[in-house]
């Protein structure tokens, strides 16, 4: 919602990217609405000292792509343009990407290109359109949440238009200025937050050419629909009740929870210890059931378990488990059938 600041180890400035393929920076975004792949900048260059400082740059955010990859098996390299900047009614800052094109980074031919990933669609930024609604009290424009522009012309003029038309039908009270439209990008302005509160004023949002590279993790994003529905319905007061309520009873003799649930119907494609099993069954009985644990201990394999038990069962959406993963992440497992 608010990046005062662009760290250098996660994030790009795409404009500081200008010239260095001896093209403007907004190529870059131009050639990934249309689908195509796009040089950045040499991997070395004997004759440009802000060639070779991209380059270090590029070559962390590749790694470190991939090391998350490994370590959560998500892609949250994105490419992300406009910025939106500002503040909510509630006097909430706002600066954040309103579109997420999701992309790789590779090296070819001694140069660094950039590619949209293969198999996923653009999408506005979920997290911002979420708290939009709610700080700003309004329903939360669910055709913004699912839009994915697979049928939008991918020339970049009428792309922009596209985005243009999408939010004056909308709820978003975004000013699209004419700045947009022009074919060039601006350089990422950083801010304290002193300085943003004094220079921006409540329920006043605006867009700008701005384009950042780097890591945007969107797993939380599919926890948006359920986040919704909360919100809207208000159905939990306290949390500490609604997992009290869900939680699995303790253990009474033949009455254990455990004992309810045949060993015949348990189907787990990996070997499981008494906690994993503890845990499957909990949710096979519909029960609530939070995991954690350092790395290495099992909650991956659950997670695969579940699915597996789900697949076979022909589960399609009412059971669900939510784990804690590595570094406080969470992960939102739905059933899913063939």
């Amino acid at each position: 919602m608010y990046l005062g600041r662009l760290s250098s180890d996660q994030f790009l400035d795409l404009h500081q990217a200008s010239q260095l393929n001896g093209e403007k920076s907004f190529s870059i975004v131009e050639s990934i609405i249309a689908g195509r792949k796009k040089i950045i900048c040499p991997v070395v260059d004997a004759r440009m000292e802000a060639s070779n400082e991209a380059s270090k740059k590029l070559k962390k955010l590749q790694r470190l792509d991939h090391f998350l990859f490994e370590e959560r098996g998500s892609r949250d390299l994105h490419l992300s343009w406009p910025f939106v900047r500002g503040k909510l009614s509630d006097g909430t800052c706002v600066q954040c990407p309103l579109l997420f094109f999701p992309v790789e980074l590779e090296q070819e031919n001694q140069h660094w290109v950039i590619r949209p990933r293969q198999g996923t669609d653009i999408t506005f930024n979920k997290t911002f359109l979420l708290a939009y609604a709610f700080y700003n009290k309004v329903k939360a424009d669910e055709s913004l949440m699912e839009e994915n522009f697979e049928e939008t012309d991918r020339d970049s003029t009428v792309f922009r238009t596209a985005i243009y038309q999408l939010l004056t039908k909308g709820s978003l009270g975004i000013h699209f200025n004419p700045d947009n439209y022009r074919d060039e990008l601006t350089s990422f302005t950083s801010f304290t937050k002193s300085k943003f509160e004094e220079q921006h004023k409540n329920g006043m949002l605006k867009l700008f050419p701005e384009a950042v590279l780097g890591i945007f993790p969107q797993a939380g994003s599919y926890l948006v629909p359920d986040y919704m529905d909360l919100i809207e319905n208000e159905r939990i007061i306290d949390l500490e009740d609604f997992f009290r309520l869900r939680h699995a009873p303790e253990e009474t003799g033949s009455t254990n929870f455990i004992t309810q649930v045949k060993e015949e119907k348990v189907y787990a494609s990996f070997p499981m210890d008494i906690w994993q099993e503890n845990a499957l069954k909990a949710v096979k009985l519909g029960n609530s059931v939070v995991v954690q644990g350092p790395p290495g201990t099992g909650k991956s394999q659950l997670i695969c378990n579940l699915i597996s038990d789900g697949i076979s069962h022909r589960k399609r959406s009412p059971g669900r488990c939510v784990c804690p993963l590595n570094r406080e992440e969470t992960f939102l497992l739905y059933w899913v059938g063939p």
